[in-house]
């Protein structure tokens, strides 16, 4: 599909979402002055994608579809998520002296959604909306390492591994054996897989059905008198609070594999 044809499908898209009622064949027409053939394939192909429905009666019209539902809820979702982690953030930020990162995982990469950057920030990492590869970051394992089994072996075989330093994992059981690790612990490391100087420190988020829905990250200079391990286990306190907060249940926490002592 050419671009000219992406806008036009995003604006008729756009244009039935404001009609609870949907709009006929004709109506789009008339609201656009597209050609009534281009306007017929557009409405086609997003009903072929989902995102568009037809609705039944003497007239046919097109509707928003189950898929375009579903991703205006995930936006709905991202945004309640990153206005109840901001405080979190910020805490997070204050206390370690580093950056704070808020991500979720979309496929084999994760999507930074917010971050929270000292004043005297030494090093600048990512941006927000940057993504990078569930593998070798912290936030990445976070979110993979309580996934489902099933879910976790049908993620693996679509990762591409790329040595980023000579630390970075590049293997699918080397990354489930670390994976396991950062279960049993509670919080993941990315002890400078993506770049030689810096180390990060990641727990998962979790929902009201148990489900990892995000991580938060302290990222920083690597320098062999960071405490890691303490790092992590204060980290995972703060983030189980923040689950909390979103419906986590407390004693569920406590069965995810988090040893406070550790």
């Amino acid at each position: 599909m050419h671009n000219r044809s992406v806008v036009r499908s995003i604006e008729i898209l756009d244009m039935i979402s404001r009609s609870p009622s949907g709009l006929s064949l004709t109506e789009v027409v008339e609201a656009t002055n597209i050609p009534r053939t281009t306007v017929y394939e557009i409405l086609c192909m997003l009903e072929s994608t989902q995102m568009l429905q037809t609705i039944g009666g003497s007239v046919k019209k097109w509707a928003v579809g189950l898929r375009a539902f579903r991703i205006g809820r995930r936006y709905m979702a991202n945004m309640d998520l990153v206005r109840e982690s901001a405080p979190f953030l910020e805490s997070i930020r204050d206390e370690f002296g580093m950056t704070s990162f808020l991500a979720v995982r979309e496929q084999t990469q994760v999507v930074f959604l917010d971050k929270r950057e000292p004043s005297n920030v030494a090093i600048h990492t990512a941006d927000v909306t940057d993504r990078q590869d569930v593998y070798c970051t912290a936030l990445g394992k976070a979110s993979m390492a309580w996934l489902p089994p099933e879910t976790l072996e049908s993620l693996l075989p679509r990762l591409q591994f790329h040595p980023r330093t000579r630390r970075t994992i590049v293997s699918a059981e080397r990354l489930k054996a670390e994976l396991r690790k950062t279960r049993k612990r509670g919080y993941a490391i990315d002890n400078r897989e993506i770049l030689d100087f810096v180390q990060c420190v990641a727990a998962p988020v979790f929902n009201h059905d148990d489900d990892v829905i995000a991580a938060i990250s302290i990222a920083g200079p690597a320098d062999r008198h960071r405490k890691l391990s303490i790092e992590g286990q204060r980290l995972r306190r703060i983030t189980d609070e923040l689950s909390g907060r979103l419906g986590a249940a407390y004693m569920r926490l406590k069965e995810i594999g988090f040893n406070q002592t550790a």
